[in-house]
């Protein structure tokens, strides 16, 4: 890989993780399996840094990837979103445009609905869909998740790359599903 990942575990407040072996022990299942460098422990983070990642990142208690340059200056405030659409192709996960002359072919599918409490309805509909034979279905729940998750990232990186508009009556209709 032309890029280093650096895991920057964060937990505030830290007394939560201080007080709890419970959330130490799954800090070190996540962090074991890792291929990328880490911080040993959220303890060793300081709260200054923890605010400058909040001011300057705009960090707030969800993942991001900050991406920095060779000289140490950002390339991208959160490159998550970009991983999420494009994987490892999106480097050099820069502000610049990432879509490329992919020749995807254009099929439809019902992938539910990003709210998975109407559980019920979209099995309804997705055996409907497949016994119609109206179009492709997912059924698998985890392949809906990931549908709407990368969708969500895409509409972050429109956000972040200033093309959002607030009256895209598609982002609306979404972001209401």
């Amino acid at each position: 890989m032309p890029y280093e990942v650096v895991w920057v575990p964060i937990v505030d407040p830290i007394e939560d993780f201080e007080r709890s072996p419970s959330l130490q022990n799954k800090f070190e299942a996540l962090r074991e399996p890792m291929p990328w460098y880490t911080v040993d422990s959220p303890k060793l983070i300081e709260r200054h840094v923890v605010e400058f990642m909040r001011e300057r990142w705009h960090f707030m208690n969800k993942p991001i990837l900050v991406v920095l340059d060779p000289q140490g200056n950002e390339a991208s405030l959160n490159a998550l979103h970009m991983i999420w659409i494009w994987g490892t192709e999106a480097f050099p996960f820069t502000r610049a445009p990432t879509a490329k002359d992919s020749n995807v072919k254009l099929q439809m599918a019902y992938v539910g609905k990003r709210n998975h409490s109407h559980r019920e309805q979209i099995r309804r509909i997705s055996e409907a869909v497949r016994a119609e034979n109206l179009s492709h279905s997912w059924a698998e729940p985890a392949l809906m998740w990931f549908f709407w998750a990368r969708l969500e990232s895409m509409l972050y990186s429109k956000i972040q790359l200033g093309k959002a508009d607030d009256h895209d009556e598609v982002r609306t209709s979404i972001l209401l599903t």
